[in-house]
């Protein structure tokens, strides 16, 4: 019995019978005639080519004949854990990854399978176990023990749309009427007039005004003397 080694080799030492005293067999071994595993006492061990009867007459004082035995290749023991994972809800799913611990794999070899996450493509937000799914290393590698992972989804993230300020129309000032303002022009411009006129009578003496105190109170012709 051995554990997979990806060889057919055996370590086992084969049994000779029927030697005379001082004879021996050397260079002798056994190997499985296939390197798998194939179950209890399911590989067949057969003795190897290249072995030399040393009896001083180069083998000819004997008969060889050899038999096969039963024999076990068990499998290599793993111990397997699952990385955990992230995401953000919505977006593409991530890679299922996974240590291998315990005897380990041999070059160039691998497990088949894969993992699983129940919810990975639609995974709502939380935490969601990874488990071992498919993933296998059968017949050769036994996963004896697996832990599982994390898969953790965030709530997708808020979108923010920038809005344009709004567009406040100019303010509109009032129009007034260009025929009240022409008439208070006119008003002005004759009182002006007037004023003007009695200003001149005032210095001429010849006031167009018959009532003195009227001018008086207005401002005209103050400190006349007639």
């Amino acid at each position: 019995t051995k554990v997979y080694d990806g060889t057919t080799t055996s370590g086992a030492t084969v049994v000779k019978v029927g030697l005379a005293d001082g004879d021996s067999v050397s260079h002798v071994g056994q190997s499985y005639l296939n390197r798998n595993v194939m179950g209890a006492n399911n590989s067949t061990l057969a003795i190897n080519d290249g072995y030399v009867i040393n009896d001083g007459n180069g083998g000819q004082n004997y008969t060889v004949i050899t038999h096969t035995a039963n024999g076990t290749i068990t499998p290599r023991t793993l111990v397997v854990r699952a990385n955990d994972q992230h995401k953000v809800y919505g977006a593409a799913d991530p890679g299922l990854t996974y240590i291998v611990g315990g005897m380990g794999l041999l070059p160039g070899e691998s497990l088949v399978g894969s993992l699983l996450a129940p919810t990975l493509g639609g995974a709502t937000a939380g935490e969601h176990a990874i488990t071992q799914g498919t993933l296998s290393g059968a017949p050769n590698y036994e996963i004896t023990r697996f832990t599982n992972g994390t898969l953790t989804v965030d709530d997708k993230q808020p979108m923010f749309i920038a809005m344009r300020p709004p567009v406040v129309p100019p303010m509109v000032r009032p129009i007034i009427a260009n025929t009240t303002g022409s008439a208070l022009s006119s008003t002005r411009a004759i009182t002006n007039a007037n004023a003007n006129a009695e200003a001149e009578a005032c210095k001429s003496g010849t006031s167009s005004s018959s009532d003195e105190e009227k001018h008086r109170g207005a401002g005209s012709c103050v400190g006349d003397s007639k």
